[in-house]
């Protein structure tokens, strides 16, 4: 048994090292993990996640416990959260929620105003380069309950945006199991308040000390399906040109099922 055995267990290991890092990174994404990661934020029980209310602080507990359970850093030291406020008119003037100082500082001196505490969520992997940055981001809330709807008043949001929820997730879980750093730091964020008007990443630009240092960001949204259902492996990508490496993309990729749109 013991002759047979050691054979066995060599030709695993011979297997496992002979995996290249990107290999061992890509394994690890699976369609189980999509979907435990997105049956659980569309779930009922979230409410539609939206912004600033108890199902999306629940969705945002629940992507930092998998950061923390993946072992991805949070990038800032003592907390995975980057809270923010954001201000509104009363309901009635139908003025979108801001997160801008000048705003935020108007709509404090009106008798009524509105405000949301909301909360972005940002995990990061260093990098050989470890002051230059790429951010890999999605956002998590949605458009939570309608009373008003007959029967299903629940907006579970799914594809918007459980699905690029996942994605991160999965991408952040590969570059760890891949064993290797990456080239420049990753910033893996999931962005509150995007329904109410990009709201996340509104602040975290506005309140970025490095922004100069970012060098690309990849943003994942409603990947759940495409707009071509008869033809599964489509992929719909919109990009700009603001690095010369987006415009040679399409390039690329003559031939393939990818569609680009600049923008």
């Amino acid at each position: 048994m013991k002759r047979l055995l050691f054979p066995f267990l060599l030709f695993i290991s011979i297997a496992l090292f002979s995996q290249s890092p990107k290999e061992k990174g890509l394994k690890t994404i699976n369609k189980e993990s999509a979907e435990a990661y997105v049956g659980f934020l569309a779930s009922d029980a979230l409410q539609g996640r939206e912004a600033g209310r108890h199902g999306g602080q629940v969705a945002g507990e629940y992507i930092k416990s998998l950061l923390q359970d993946l072992g991805i850093k949070p990038l800032n030291k003592d907390s995975y959260f980057q809270y923010f406020e954001a201000y509104s008119k009363e309901r009635q003037k139908r003025v979108r929620y801001s997160v801008h100082p000048d705003s935020i500082s108007k709509y404090k001196q009106l008798a009524a105003h509105r405000k949301l505490e909301l909360r972005n969520v940002l995990g990061y992997i260093e990098g050989k380069n470890k002051d230059e940055f790429v951010i890999i981001g999605a956002h998590y809330d949605h458009l939570g309950m309608d009373e008003a709807l007959f029967e299903d008043k629940i907006y579970n949001g799914a594809d918007d945006n459980a699905s690029g929820v996942s994605a991160v997730l999965q991408i952040a879980k590969a570059f760890l199991a891949s064993g290797e750093k990456p080239e420049r730091s990753v910033i893996f964020a999931f962005w509150d308040g995007e329904e109410l008007g990009l709201l996340g990443s509104e602040y975290f630009m506005l309140n970025c000390s490095f922004a100069s240092s970012i060098k690309g960001y990849l943003n994942f949204d409603m990947i759940g399906r495409n707009n071509n259902e008869y033809n599964p492996k489509h992929v719909v990508y919109f990009y700009t040109e603001s690095h010369p490496a987006f415009g040679d993309c399409p390039k690329c990729e003559t031939g393939s099922a990818i569609k680009w749109f600049k923008i």
